[in-house]
């Protein structure tokens, strides 16, 4: 379905989902999940290197050192833990839902 719509076969999807595709084309990865966000997906990007996982705990494990986001923490404060998009750490983000 991605090699024939692309980005655009996400709309098509129904239920609750996370995703990563590789296009050899574009050389490029894709991480995706569902719109409303129920399926997680964190990532985390230290110089050439990304991790992703669908559990933040898989990136904890990952031996790298985690510094506390301020934005993380202002948005935590404000808002309930699900509707803030980024993590505890700099490096690390929650995918937006698409």
């Amino acid at each position: 379905m991605f090699d024939t719509y692309g980005t655009a076969s996400f709309r098509r999807f129904i239920g609750d989902w996370a995703i990563s595709i590789y296009d050899p084309r574009q050389r490029t990865i894709i991480l995706a999940r569902d719109y409303i966000g129920v399926k997680q997906l964190f990532y985390s990007l230290k110089g050439e290197t990304l991790l992703w996982c669908s559990h933040l705990a898989w990136l904890a494990q990952s031996g790298g050192v985690f510094e506390i986001c301020p934005d993380y923490i202002a948005g935590y404060l404000r808002l309930t833990k699900k509707s803030v998009p980024f993590l505890p750490e700099h490096s690390s983000s929650s995918e937006i839902p698409a």
